[in-house]
């Protein structure tokens, strides 16, 4: 496994490190931000950094600032509940926010609606 730091460093490049950049390094590499900056900080660095990373990859078309924003809140509150916690030990938990994410997306969008179009309402989505 890459270190945290050779993980976020290659993010950043818009480099794919050793192993891919799947879904999990997506939520590693917000994990890492938000334990090291504030919220709107970690926010701000995730979002600029995966639209450089999908640049660098060609796949801008695969951004989506709203499911972006709501797996960073949804880290947030998970990392809230044990904040000392290391990644190896976070992992576990953290993969509860694709079904909570794709709960939330179905409730609020529906089969017809494109990603493109559709809004991300989880206030009354019961996010586990």
């Amino acid at each position: 496994m890459v270190a945290d730091d050779e993980l976020v460093r290659a993010f950043e490049a818009g480099e794919v490190p050793d192993g891919g950049f799947h879904h999990e390094q997506h939520v590693r590499v917000a994990w890492f931000y938000l334990k090291h900056h504030s919220l709107p900080e970690a926010l701000a660095r995730f979002v600029s950094g995966l639209k450089h990373f999908a640049e660098c990859r060609n796949r801008v078309g695969l951004y989506h600032e709203t499911i972006t924003v709501a797996y960073v809140l949804l880290i947030n509150e998970r990392l809230a509940e044990s904040a000392d916690a290391t990644w190896m030990s976070s992992r576990g938990g953290m993969r509860n926010c694709s079904s909570g994410i794709r709960r939330c997306w179905r409730s609020t969008t529906g089969p017809r609606h494109s990603r493109q179009t559709a809004r991300v309402t989880c206030s009354s989505c019961p996010i586990g």
